[in-house]
């Protein structure tokens, strides 16, 4: 019974996988989220088959997986995915990939030819809707001829190459995520060359170091590690203080560098190192590693050269994206604020007219208290200079309503309706003067 590993970030979809598959007489030893997860399943169980997504969690690509489980001996992969066209696959990837959606019994076809091809056998259509047979990198670029030279397959490499460089650069300035796009260049770096490992590591100046910040075909644990010093120490460290790539085509014949212990846990024989450069001081370093000696020319440590330029550019395209994105989100914030400070005016505002008619109803009602006032105090002076005999006493009181009435039509003059009108003091003083003669001419009144 034919050991299956299911890699995909939908648990839903895994779930689903696994029981039709189990139906069909596949034995399920796991479903993985990520790459590293596919990678530990695979160490513990080595299974036949896996059918892995080729968008995992946490941004990974379910292609870091093929390189580092094919180590365990034959595995037939076959790729599920949506966004085929954003990836090149080859045959170094994988043996085939099914176009999602699809049909659960089309993926057990799929997963039927995939291990026939791994048997040996010829994939034969037809071929499940979305179904594609994945070819070794050279075959996508030149028709099959057994007699092409040695000059035509270099020809080819350096066809193969530019077309992965060109395909990486409208990826990485289409993509946002850095962790993404260095992880993509590690894939694109490793297929080219026909090596199972690559890693870019990424230059930290308080510590002095290379810190692996992506990579293809490691085990767990190495992406995220220091990896060495930036000194002439190591192979990456040469690379990134002298700015010259550095080529060792066998490490074992080489004991001038201090090797990390990852290279033996590896089996790492050959490297390549190349600066990635920056905008003043450099980013870090791309390596690709392999376990078998290996001899590059100078077309691969310039297409290298190429690819890490390339690199570098879309690294400060990123930071200099990130920074923008900043900027508008204080911008944003700042426009927010502005409107909430415009709203609490505004609000403000409301509250000072409301305040304002609250005050101006208030000296409404004061001054017709006021008025009413003086209105009574007047009848009452009035009655009693009707009811008071002739002498001396209806005369003070004559003179007393005089003066209240004087005082209430002041009172009207200056206040008015409300206690906040402007007063015109000429006219205010013309009045009261004409109101004072008139009260001094006037020895006695009739009511």
């Amino acid at each position: 019974m034919p050991k299956v590993l299911i890699a995909e970030d939908e648990l839903i979809i895994a779930d689903m996988i696994a029981e039709v598959l189990a139906r069909n007489g596949y034995d399920i030893c796991g479903i993985a989220r990520s790459v590293a997860e596919v990678i530990e399943l695979g160490d513990a169980h080595k299974p036949d088959l896996a059918v892995i997504d080729l968008h995992l969690a946490d941004g990974s690509l379910g292609t870091g997986v093929a390189h580092r489980l094919r180590r365990h001996g034959s595995l037939g992969v076959l790729y599920m995915t949506g966004g085929a066209n954003d990836i090149t696959l080859t045959a170094n990837d994988g043996e085939a990939c099914l176009r999602k959606p699809f049909a659960l019994g089309d993926l057990v076809a799929a997963l039927k030819t995939v291990e026939g091809i791994v048997n040996g056998k010829d994939a034969e259509p037809p071929f499940p809707p979305g179904f594609e047979v994945l070819r070794h990198p050279l075959d996508q670029h030149m028709p099959e001829n057994p007699e092409m030279t040695a000059a035509n397959l270099k020809i080819t490499r350096l066809l193969r190459q530019q077309a992965a460089l060109a395909g990486f650069g409208g990826f990485a300035f289409r993509e946002t995520d850095l962790g993404k796009i260095l992880t993509e260049a590690a894939r694109a770096c490793a297929e080219c060359l026909e090596v199972p490992f690559c890693k870019i590591c990424r230059y930290r100046q308080e510590e002095n170091d290379l810190l692996v910040e992506a990579g293809v075909g490691w085990r767990p644990g190495v992406v995220g590690s220091v990896v060495s010093r930036a000194d002439q120490s190591s192979p990456q460290g040469r690379a990134f203080v002298t700015g010259k790539p550095v080529i060792c085509d066998d490490l074992s014949r080489d004991a001038v560098f201090a090797l990390p212990a990852l290279y033996a846990d590896h089996g790492i024989v050959s490297i390549v190192d190349v600066i990635i450069k920056g905008n003043g001081r450099p980013y870090g370093v791309l390596e690709i590693d392999s376990p078998q000696p290996h001899s590059y020319d100078r077309h691969d440590v310039d297409f290298l050269t190429g690819f890490a330029n390339v690199l570098a550019e879309a690294v400060g395209t990123t930071k200099r994206n990130k920074l923008l994105r900043s900027a508008i989100g204080r911008m944003k914030n700042l426009v927010a604020d502005k409107d909430r400070l415009l709203t609490e005016n505004s609000l403000i505002l409301i509250e000072k007219n409301r305040l304002l008619e609250e005050k101006s109803v208030l000296a409404r009602e004061l001054h017709h208290r006021v008025r009413n006032n003086l209105q009574l105090v007047y009848a009452m002076l009035c009655k009693q200079h009707e009811q008071a005999a002739e002498g001396s006493v209806k005369e003070d009181i004559s003179a007393i309503a005089r003066r209240v009435m004087t005082l209430a039509k002041m009172h009207d003059h200056l206040l008015g309706t409300g206690l906040s009108r402007t007063i015109d003091i000429g006219d205010y003083l013309r009045v009261a003067v004409r109101r004072l003669c008139r009260t001094r001419k006037c020895a006695r009144v009739r009511y």
